[in-house]
């Protein structure tokens, strides 16, 4: 079953358009089993009328039901049966994710609070969200109101004897009186829903943090929590026909995963866990500008997502409908860089009604909107509190206009760029003697048939994981929490808890010497990687495996992305892995050169994960609407890259269409790219000619800048190995970078620096650099930066 399983059984009655009308089948025996009887339409609000913008947000940590009693059970359906379903394991982000998304609709998309109702861990029953979504999303709406349905919970399958899918399972949400044998909503059910939204002219933007088949298995296992629970075997028998899905009708859809991936969490730069999808999206809209596609939010959420974990969201709709903004039309304070001020101290501290949402970080600069940056205050931002406010300081009064007001208007003139760390985990061992004799025996055990033998994750995928962590051995397999083997299991005591079919990963320590060896995290030479205790919350982990295990075993290290996997390699920015290390082969041999090794090949990581999670600040791309694509020889744009051949460079509009050319902001240009090495090449300009990359320039003859710029032979290059994807980088400023070769170019960890000239300059620096500073690096917004991945591949392939 594919993602269109979930997106598809979502049906629409629509009346948007004559060649789409469908007649609204009637209501499920499941769907009026608990939720109330369909109210009457109410008749239609004045012509004139606002529309509106109202939500629904869904989060559900606790699924213990310890407050809940029982639900009544349909009468054709029974109890469910006891451990049918194995564990109703809690998670840790999905409230986190709900309250997160009201405050960036109330803050940046101008939702009113009356309008964003949650419904939080134990108030989210099976009963209680299909009223709410009767209540707050079908029944009051009108023509144009954008209705937003947002889950962050477990997700499963529910068993419909009844259905034409090959498989008889329906696609579900998991409520939070499940374990009391509630039912799950069944997409079936919010179809039904989201069709009378649909009928009224609502836009209907359903946000699903959850994964619905149990059987995706993807690279190394870290332990993590998977938004997954087993199916529900009891039988609805509903085989009714729902008719087209609601994205063929107008709705948008975004899905978290793949059927065959998890939905998995993960953490904020504060340690918050959420959603891996949930946080990526709030990212993208923190960082997306006025009017921007709901395509373009979606693909920097891809884009930030892939930088975590390895899920490949979905987004379904009309192509019409992804290129509108994903909330509706933009308003006038929708930017997201202009705040206003709640309040002023007498000693000079103001507090604004802005934060995290709207760009902001200790240091950010704001001037008086709509002034010249020397003409009146200036606040500094000192402290953010919460995502919606934050307190500053006054920095300068200048002119007449000096004075500080409650309700004054203030508008982002530098901002800060946040530099994260690369978070990697190293576990290790006094001695890898006991790790490695268990590895030699286990891989004798797959000589002799007992199991299957993986050597290496990324290239086959293991369905079990033994690995050590914190003072013995562990066993991992997908949804469930790690088995404690002890400290120093037999291999009967493994194969006890393998299926017949396991496919096996033995995942071995670094000597205990190692880490202080890498001279890596806080403080540390190298303080642009952080070493985390918890490998839920790494990017890459520190892998040792047993090559060659039965004739010549050596213990090689290599960093690893947990759930990556071979196909992957031309779908995101990060590399699934690093070469494999030998260690020294005596086991009190130096450590030295593999320390050394290892450091390099997690610096190289470092500079392409860097890269791929720079934003600028927010509304900074909207000065500067295009982005990057890649022309063959006869100037059609390409989606691969092939060994000898001659490719030049674009630069173009999101439909390819003129803009009014005032509202465009001259820039300089500058295209690299970043090899699955950690090695990047400036491709535009040409370093000789550095000075001649503004761009759009003169304006065509009808006050409209062009919506293609083809940057011609200067920019002419052809593709060599490392092959694989590489990542190309559109990079537009205001201002010149000064020396573009030292900022854009290099190999791997940099020789020396770029002059230090200026702000956005000393930024680049620590992008590439092997260090970062405790604050992030303040720039002006006067730059944007665009990003996309392509697959290269010899010729001959």
């Amino acid at each position: 079953m594919n993602h269109k399983t979930w997106t598809n059984a979502l049906t629409c009655l629509c009346v948007l358009a004559p060649s789409l009308a469908c007649a609204l089948p009637e209501e499920s025996n499941m769907a009026t089993a608990s939720a109330p009887p369909v109210a009457t339409a109410p008749a239609p609000a004045p012509s004139d009328a606002a529309p509106r913008r109202r939500a629904l947000l869904v989060g559900i940590n606790d699924y213990s039901a310890s407050d809940l009693s029982a639900p009544k059970p349909a009468a054709d359906a029974g109890p469910l049966p006891k451990g049918q379903r194995g564990d109703w394991p809690d998670l840790a982000g999905a409230v986190n994710d709900v309250e997160a998304m009201r405050d960036m609709l109330v803050g940046r998309f101008e939702f009113q609070d009356a309008d964003v109702h949650l419904l939080k861990d134990q108030e989210a029953t099976r009963d209680a969200i299909l009223r709410a979504i009767r209540e707050h999303l079908v029944e009051p709406v009108q023509k144009g109101d954008v209705v937003v349905f947002h889950y962050s919970g477990h997700g499963s399958q529910v068993r419909n004897s009844k259905s034409p899918e090959r498989d008889q399972l329906d696609e579900s949400i998991v409520p939070a009186d499940s374990i009391r044998g509630a039912f799950d909503v069944r997409d079936k059910e919010l179809r039904g829903l989201f069709n009378e939204a649909l009928a009224k002219g609502a836009r209907p933007v359903v946000v699903l943090d959850s994964c619905h088949s149990g059987s995706g298995v993807r690279g190394l296992l870290d332990g993590s929590q998977s938004r997954v629970l087993q199916p529900d075997l009891r039988d609805v028998a509903d085989g009714k026909d729902y008719g087209p899905p609601i994205e063929d009708c107008g709705a948008l859809v975004l899905a978290a995963a793949q059927d065959d991936e998890p939905a998995l969490e993960s953490t904020d730069e504060s340690n918050r866990r959420h959603g891996a999808f949930t946080l990526a999206l709030l990212r993208a809209l923190r960082a997306a500008s006025p009017g921007e596609s709901s395509r373009y939010v979606f693909e920097r959420a891809q884009g930030w997502l892939a930088t975590s974990r390895y899920q490949r969201p979905v987004l379904e709709g009309l192509p019409e409908r992804r290129a509108e903004p994903l909330f509706g039309a933009p308003s006038e304070g929708q930017g997201g860089a202009v705040v206003a001020v709640e309040g002023v101290g007498g000693d000079g501290q103001v507090w604004l009604r802005g934060g995290w949402i709207d760009g902001l970080a200790p240091g950010s600069e704001l001037r008086r909107f709509g002034a010249e940056s020397s003409a009146g205050p200036r606040l500094r931002v000192t402290e953010l509190d919460g995502r919606l406010r934050s307190r500053a300081e006054v920095l300068a009064e200048n002119g007449a206009d000096s004075e500080v007001k409650r309700g004054d208007l203030f508008e982002v003139d530098t901002w800060v760029a946040d530099l994260q760390s690369l978070r990697v985990w190293v576990p290790c061992a006094e001695t890898t003697d006991a790790a490695r004799s268990l590895a030699e025996k286990l891989a004798a055990s797959a000589r002799d048939g007992k199991l299957g033998w993986v050597e290496d994750p990324t290239e086959t995928t293991p369905s079990h994981v033994v690995r050590w962590s914190g003072g013995a051995f562990e066993l991992l397999e997908p949804g469930r929490p790690p088995t404690i083997l002890g400290e120093r299991p037999s291999v009967d005591d493994v194969l006890s808890h393998l299926p017949d079919d396991a496919q096996l990963f033995v995942q071995l320590p670094a000597p205990a010497a190692l880490p202080g060896q890498l001279e890596i995290g806080p403080g540390s030479r190298y303080s642009a990687v952080e070493v985390v205790d918890d490998p839920g919350q790494a990017t890459y982990v520190l892998a040792g495996r047993l090559r060659d295990a039965l004739n010549n075993p050596t213990l090689e290290y290599a960093w690893i992305r947990p759930g990556s996997r071979q196909g992957d390699r031309e779908s995101v920015h990060l590399p699934e892995r690093s070469a494999w290390i030998a260690l020294a082969s005596s086991p009190s041999g130096d450590l030295k050169e593999t320390s050394w090794k290892l450091r390099d090949k997690v610096l190289r990581l470092y500079k392409v994960f860097a890269w791929s999670l720079l934003e600028p600040g927010p509304g900074a791309r909207a000065a500067f609407p295009y982005r990057l694509a890649i022309a063959d020889a006869g100037g059609a744009l390409v989606d691969e890259l092939v060994s000898g051949r001659d490719y030049t460079l674009v630069l173009h509009t999101e439909d390819g269409a003129p803009v009014d050319a005032a509202s465009v902001q001259n820039r300089y240009v500058y295209v690299f790219a970043i090899d699955s090495a950690g090695a990047s090449t400036l491709l535009y300009p040409q370093i000789s000619r550095s000075s001649e990359n503004k761009y759009p320039g003169v304006s065509v003859k009808d006050g409209s800048a062009p919506g293609r710029i083809d940057l011609g032979a200067d920019s002419r290059f052809e593709v060599v190995e490392p092959f694989g994807f590489d990542t190309f980088y559109l990079f537009s400023s205001a201002d010149p970078i000064s020396d573009p070769g030292l900022a854009f170019q290099y190999e791997g960890v940099r020789g020396r620096e770029p002059p230090r000239r200026s702000a956005l300059a000393t930024l680049l620096a620590e992008v590439g650099s092997t260090k970062r500073g405790s604050r992030g690096r303040a720039t002006s917004s006067s730059w944007s930066i665009d990003k996309k991945t392509y697959p290269t591949k010899r010729a001959e392939d």
